[in-house]
C-alpha cells in the first residue's frame, strides 16, 4: 500500500516538490503558516502533522491523500520593497534603517509599506518593519500606510495653513518649508500662506520666505511674536484734520513697542509720511519736526494732552535753542 502525498522542503519555498510519504501510517501533511506581508514561518513542509506547541502558531496541518498534497504552496505574488525604521535612543527619533526589507505577499494582496509617524515615542510604534499594515489601533495614530513599493519615506515637517504647530507634509519630495514674510510693526505679509513647498517664485523674498525641511520639526515656525496697540492715523480731507483709530501692531519678542505720530495737528496729509501708527516715523520725519515717536501703548494719542504738551515743550526748546545757538 502506497502512502499519501504530500509537499517536502526544508523551509525554503522554493525547494518544495511533491512526494509521496515513506511511512504510510501517516495520515496527517503540515507545513509552516503563511502571513501576507511577512512571508512563512519557521518549519517544513512535510509529512506528519504539527507539534502541540506549533499547531496553530507557526504550522498548520491537513489531512492527506494519495492523489495530491493537501500541504500545497500558497500562490504569491510579487516580491516588493519597503524601508524600515529603528530607534535612536540618543535623539529620541525613528531613523530609516539603511537596507530596505523585501516584501512577500499572497497573489491577489495589494502591496503595502508602514512607517513611524516622525513624532512617534518609541513605544508607540510597534511594527517590527515596514511591510504590510500598520498593526492594529495605531493606524494614522502612530503609523502611517502607503501602497507603492518604497513608498514609506518618512517626510518633511512644515508649519501648514493656520496651525500652530508643524505636522508632516503629505508629499515626501518636498524638501522645503515656507511662509509669508514677517516686518516689525507690520506683520506677516498677506496672501501667502504658511505651507509645504518652496514659495511662488514671484513671491520669493518679497513677501515669502523658504526654508530647509525637516523630518522631525518644522523649520517655518516664523518668529515669537507679541501685539500691541496704538493709535494709527487717516486725513479727513473735509475737517482738514487727522483721524485716529486703534491698530494693533505686531513685533518679534524683545522689540520696543514703539508707536509714531504727526508732531502736532498742524501737521499735513503730505508732510505725515507713515501709513499707520505702528513703530518709527518713517525717514526724516522725526528730525524734521514732523512726527514724533513714543514707546508705550496707545501713548501716540493726537487727541490726548499728555502727547499735545510734550510737543509744545518740545518745539518750545527748538525755538530757544535757535535763539542762543
Amino acid at each position: 500500500s502506497s502512502g499519501i502525498n504530500a509537499e517536502y522542503g526544508q523551509g525554503v519555498v522554493d525547494s518544495a516538490a511533491s512526494a509521496e510519504c515513506t511511512d504510510i501510517q501517516t495520515t496527517k501533511c503540515s507545513k509552516p503558516i503563511f502571513t501576507d506581508y511577512k512571508g512563512y514561518s519557521e518549519g517544513n513542509f512535510t509529512c506528519g502533522g504539527c507539534t502541540t506547541e506549533t499547531n496553530g502558531t507557526t504550522c498548520v496541518e491537513c489531512t492527506g491523500q494519495k492523489s495530491s498534497p493537501c500541504n500545497t504552496i500558497e500562490t504569491l505574488g510579487v516580491n516588493f520593497q519597503c524601508y524600515s525604521y529603528q530607534f535612536n535612543e540618543t535623539a529620541k527619533v525613528f531613523e530609516v534603517k539603511a537596507e530596505k526589507d523585501t516584501c512577500q505577499r499572497l497573489s491577489g494582496s495589494p502591496i503595502m509599506c508602514n512607517r513611524p509617524i516622525s513624532t512617534a515615542e518609541k513605544e508607540a510604534y510597534t511594527n517590527t518593519n515596514g511591510c504590510g499594515e500598520c498593526e492594529k489601533g495605531t493606524k494614522d495614530v502612530t503609523c502611517k500606510e502607503c501602497n507603492e513599493d518604497s513608498c514609506n519615506i518618512m517626510p518633511i515637517m512644515c508649519v501648514q495653513g493656520t496651525e500652530t504647530t508643524a505636522t508632516e507634509c503629505s508629499d515626501i519630495a518636498d524638501d522645503k518649508c515656507s511662509e509669508p514674510k514677517f516686518i516689525n510693526y507690520q506683520g506677516f505679509s498677506e496672501n501667502v500662506d504658511f505651507a509645504c513647498g518652496p514659495c511662488e517664485q514671484s513671491t520669493t523674498d518679497n513677501t515669502c520666505e523658504e526654508c530647509d525641511g525637516s523630518k522631525y520639526s518644522g523649520c517655518n515656525e516664523g518668529p515669537d511674536v507679541f501685539d500691541y496697540k496704538c493709535y494709527t492715523f487717516s486725513f479727513n480731507s473735509t475737517s482738514g484734520e487727522f483721524v485716529q483709530t486703534k491698530k494693533t501692531c505686531t513685533v518679534e519678542l524683545n522689540t520696543d513697542s514703539v508707536c509714531n505720530m504727526p508732531a502736532t495737528k498742524k501737521i499735513t496729509e503730505s508732510e505725515y509720511k507713515n501709513t499707520h501708527g505702528c513703530g518709527p516715523c518713517e525717514g526724516e520725519t522725526e528730525a524734521d519736526d514732523l512726527c514724533t515717536e513714543c514707546k508705550t501703548e496707545l501713548c501716540n494719542d493726537l487727541n490726548g494732552a499728555p502727547q499735545l504738551a510734550a510737543s509744545a515743550a518740545f518745539v518750545l526748546l527748538q525755538v530757544l535753542f535757535s535763539l542762543f545757538a
